[in-house]
């Protein structure tokens, strides 16, 4: 049998993180939750959540990607936001 190798588990966001991930999903609201699904409108939201990995990578440690920063806004609009501003 062969051993199942763990994989390393991305450490959670931290408070800052989802702070600024919710400035930037502000910012941009209009680009992420357009119904249009042409070439040029799923570029253009592509392109908001990429921009947002690289400000999120860029404040702390953890490399965040856009599918870590989709998955989170996805799950955190469902539950309610965790940061108390």
């Amino acid at each position: 049998m062969a051993t199942k190798v763990k994989r390393a588990r991305k450490a959670n966001f931290s408070d800052r993180e989802c702070v600024k991930l919710l400035d930037i999903v502000d910012a941009n609201i209009g680009k992420l939750t357009n119904n249009n699904n042409t070439l040029r409108a799923n570029a253009g939201k592509k392109a908001v959540w990429k921009m947002a990995a690289q400000e999120l990578s860029a404040m702390s440690l953890v490399q965040r990607d856009e599918e870590d920063c989709r998955k989170k806004w996805r799950v955190s609009s469902l539950i309610g936001p965790t940061v108390t501003l």
